[in-house]
């Protein structure tokens, strides 16, 4: 189990990240970008950053 502040990496390929997908479980992510390849958003209620 992870604490706050933890961090890991999913494996993406850039072609294939798309930040406007809705997913089945009917969570929207509402992503906001950080800088040229960051984005930030919630997520199971937690803050998620993603970074390429």
């Amino acid at each position: 189990m992870s604490g706050p502040g933890d961090s890991f990496g999913i494996p993406i390929a850039p072609g294939s990240l798309d930040l406007d997908r809705t997913f089945a479980s009917g969570q929207v992510f509402r992503w906001k970008r950080l800088g040229a390849q960051d984005w930030a958003g919630p997520l199971g209620g937690d803050a998620v950053r993603l970074s390429l």
